[in-house]
């Protein structure tokens, strides 16, 4: 099977570098299962704290630690940074958030709170009782971590950050507002402090 290879072309010569060393090593070690590669313009591009989507047939937890394992090695071989991928299966949601540009931001104060909390009406929905609580920051620019809210679950398991990802993009549509960038810890998790 073919890898299609999606990145924009204003990128710098460095990122496409990376990038296409990443998309060799990952060829080799996995290129059968991988559907498509979509790499952001630039490793500050980051849409979930990702600048690039792996999309797989079928993604799992050894899928991901390949793929994780190949960024690091793409790394290490060209003697660049910056390389911060995401595996999905394909027909995820997250995908179409790769190949688009948001270029929309937030109008003020009461449209990220009526996002916020459309976010967490859908996030009780469909984690029920795995959802400890969310955490947001002042403003969608107001970022720790790449992320703008902490969602604190009972286990932050591949199956929840998954749940969270759609459910911020599901926020996102209904609500016809951009922004939300969430990140999914498990409770006790000291990085919570840093949101609040």
């Amino acid at each position: 099977m073919g890898i299609a290879y999606i990145l924009e072309m204003r990128v710098e010569k460095g990122w496409l570098k990376l990038v296409r060393r990443f998309e060799e090593i990952l060829r080799e070690r996995i290129g059968d299962r991988i559907v498509r590669i979509i790499a952001r313009s630039s490793p500050d591009d980051l849409i979930y704290g990702s600048n690039v989507a792996v999309v797989v047939e079928k993604a799992d937890a050894d899928l991901t630690k390949e793929v994780s394992r190949a960024a690091l090695d793409a790394m290490e071989d060209t003697g660049m940074e910056g390389l911060s991928p995401i595996t999905i299966s394909e027909g995820d949601p997250i995908e179409i958030s790769f190949m688009g540009r948001y270029e929309k931001r937030i109008a003020g104060k009461d449209d990220w709170i009526k996002l916020v909390r459309r976010f967490e009406e859908i996030l009780r929905e469909r984690i029920g009782d795995r959802f400890i609580r969310l955490v947001a920051r002042p403003s969608p620019d107001d970022l720790v971590y790449e992320s703008n809210v902490a969602v604190v679950v009972s286990k932050a398991d591949l199956n929840t950050m998954r749940e969270v990802s759609r459910a911020a993009l599901d926020a996102m549509e209904d609500t016809g507002i951009e922004g939300l960038s969430p990140i999914t810890i498990s409770e006790g998790d000291s990085m919570e402090h840093e949101f609040g």
